[in-house]
């Protein structure tokens, strides 16, 4: 349900709040379980989140710029900490967009998920989502804007970084620009030619 909400756009804050409550409750449950606190057949294991599902809930909320509810989000993503070698490529790229947003928002005394997660599982996040913009930015390449790229060039302007395409931002690398380069003056142009990534 959250992962169809963030992919949707329908900010529903009253059903993300619910779901990530039953989520965290479930979480600690759980994490009360594996340390012997709590009788084994006291819950349901079908009842607990998959890793999966506690990445596209946090993903929703931050996708959905839902900050009242970083506090759960930085809950949840810690309790996938124990499972990281379970995390799939699609799921870290989810955290790191989560770390960005959390980043953003500033609504916690933390930097990001740098509390609950390693740098380098961070550095991992990070990566990961490199190599998914770029995949991307592949796959979207457009003659539009390799006629953008000729057309810049052509422009009178002394380069001392040449205008290339598919650029990650700089410096948190969030997203793909289409066009970038720097000007001989040290004056960084960006150029969105077929919409954000």
């Amino acid at each position: 349900t959250g992962l169809a909400l963030g992919t949707l756009g329908h900010k529903d804050e009253q059903l993300m709040g619910s779901l990530l409550h039953v989520a965290v409750e479930r979480v600690q449950q759980q994490q009360q379980q594996e340390k012997g606190q709590q009788e084994a057949d006291d819950s349901d294991s079908s009842s607990q989140f998959t890793v999966q599902e506690l990445c596209n809930l946090c993903w929703a909320a931050a996708v959905l710029d839902l900050q009242q509810f970083a506090p759960q989000v930085l809950t949840l993503i810690a309790a996938c900490k124990p499972h990281w070698d379970d995390v799939n490529a699609m799921e870290i790229s989810q955290i790191q967009q989560i770390h960005l947003w959390l980043l953003d928002c500033q609504v916690t005394d933390v930097w990001g998920l740098s509390s609950v997660l390693s740098e380098g599982q961070l550095q991992q996040c990070s990566s990961a989502w490199a190599a998914q913009l770029k995949q991307y930015a592949a796959l979207e390449s457009s003659n539009l804007q390799a006629d953008a790229l000729k057309a810049l060039l052509q422009l009178p302007v002394s380069w001392q970084v040449a205008p290339a395409m598919e650029q990650l931002s700089e410096p948190d690398g969030a997203f793909s620009i289409d066009i970038s380069g720097v000007t001989a003056d040290g004056l960084k142009v960006a150029v969105e030619v077929d919409g954000p990534t």
